[in-house]
């Protein structure tokens, strides 16, 4: 699910990306600020993932390198992320999640 969703982002498949998002996720962002929030990510690499089943979730944590234009030309930023999967209405989904950079 997790690798599902990054590569939709590398092709540019934003609304396949956004749809695995669960109800709660959504009701806190637009489709549109979610897609301006990755329109200057080029690729993003998963460099490392820990998968934890809890109950009848699955919390998995990621490292990944994204690679980003900028004014300046292109650079690299990884990050640490953190995201709860589970099922919503029967359908596998990316529940909450949050990231941050590493410096």
């Amino acid at each position: 699910m997790f690798r599902i969703s990054m590569k939709n982002i590398n092709y540019g498949d934003y609304v396949t990306a956004y749809s695995l998002l669960g109800s709660s996720w959504k009701s806190k962002i637009s489709y549109e600020k979610f897609r301006n929030g990755y329109l200057d990510t080029l690729s993003v690499t998963v460099d490392d993932m820990n998968a934890r089943q809890q109950g009848d979730t699955v919390s998995v944590t990621a490292v990944i390198t994204a690679e980003e234009r900028k004014n300046d030309g292109i650079s690299y930023a990884k990050y640490k992320l953190n995201y709860e999967i589970g099922y919503e209405n029967d359908e596998l989904k990316i529940l909450t999640g949050k990231g941050e950079e590493i410096k």
